[in-house]
């Protein structure tokens, strides 16, 4: 076993390399026995019995029921009605194109 202590800023953490593996030291215990994160991390059956006891289907349908709806200050925007864009000529920040100036709907002696 090799252990590499890091010390920024007074904090210790400490690397433990097995043939095995690669194990990071996140504290270590009164009695000096290192903490790794697997001792602490939840496995996915804890996980799973917090989401069935917290997690219900009608937060979901409530949210997700008027998700398209946005919130209030979402609904309050001044909102152009049709099926173009109002190009405002005036505009610094968007700006028509010149190229659909000359653009028509017909298109004149194509070449193939």
């Amino acid at each position: 076993m090799v252990s590499l202590v890091i010390t920024p800023f007074s904090a210790s953490v400490s690397f433990v390399i097995t043939p095995s593996n690669v194990c990071l030291c996140i504290c270590k215990r009164a009695d000096g026995s290192p903490v790794f994160l697997r001792d602490i991390w939840p496995t996915r059956a804890e996980i799973q019995q917090v989401e069935d006891k917290n997690v219900i289907p009608s937060m979901f349908k409530e949210v997700y029921s008027r998700i398209e709806l946005g919130s209030d200050a979402w609904q309050a925007l001044d909102v152009p009605r049709g099926k173009l864009y109002g190009w405002d000529i005036n505009s610094t920040y968007i700006k028509k194109p010149p190229f659909f100036d000359a653009m028509t709907k017909v298109i004149k002696k194509a070449k193939l």
